[in-house]
């Protein structure tokens, strides 16, 4: 999925070919070029960089999320995919809840800003069927992502799990902020200030955390960049 981020990132280049190896007839965005696996994060991510870039992408994402929402867990989040024979199935969970949800969120503020520029009718390019369903997941995401919330105001990982990730975090800021919740933006800001830049350095992750190997100890501090920070 990294090819599709480097391919969408390019603005000079027209949508469909940058999509046309990963997008699905059925409107699934897979991993790897003609695959056969679905990560909802990483198809979530690549169209908010195409979206952000200005690239025109709108269709592809309505196919995406028209695909995407039918399978939202009952709790808000979304597992990741395989297709066989039969059809797609849920075969692993997700990376982490808060990114997914989180990236879902961004990515359903973005394409309903691009719907508007486009002066076209929601109900005419919608995201699924009935666009009351969106703003049904919508909701269904954001509730899940407000119980991920731990006290100290960061955000974990998994609901099960005590993980929080600097990059999770960043990624759940941006989107408070594409949705217009400015004031949960503001004080998410603080605690990862708080929390995550401790001894004039960014840690990847809290306490638990002890895969230094895993890659957001090196990736962590890229994210920032996108916040402006």
């Amino acid at each position: 999925m990294a090819t599709v981020v480097c391919m969408l990132s390019a603005s000079a280049a027209p949508a469909a070919p940058l999509l046309g190896k990963f997008l699905r007839p059925d409107g699934a965005v897979v991993v790897a070029s003609q695959g056969d696996s679905v990560d909802p994060y990483f198809s979530n991510k690549a169209l908010i960089i195409a979206l952000e870039a200005g690239l025109d992408v709108v269709e592809p994402t309505r196919a995406w999320l028209a695909w995407l929402v039918p399978r939202q867990r009952d709790d808000g989040g979304f597992d990741r995919f395989c297709a066989d024979g039969s059809g797609w199935r849920s075969c692993q969970r997700a990376d982490a809840d808060d990114s997914s949800v989180a990236t879902f969120l961004h990515l359903s503020a973005l394409y309903t800003q691009a719907v508007r520029r486009a002066r076209v009718d929601p109900l005419a390019i919608k995201a699924i069927d009935d666009i009351a369903v969106l703003a049904n997941a919508e909701r269904k995401a954001s509730a899940l992502l407000e119980r991920l919330r731990t006290p100290r105001g960061t955000y974990r990982a998994f609901a099960d799990e005590p993980i929080e990730y600097l990059m999770d975090n960043t990624e759940v800021y941006a989107s408070l902020v594409a949705t217009g919740r400015s004031v949960q933006a503001s004080q998410l800001k603080k605690a990862i200030y708080k929390h995550f830049f401790v001894g004039g350095e960014w840690l990847p992750a809290n306490a638990a955390y002890k895969q230094f190997d895993f890659y957001p100890s090196a990736l962590a501090p890229a994210y920032l960049w996108h916040t402006g920070w």
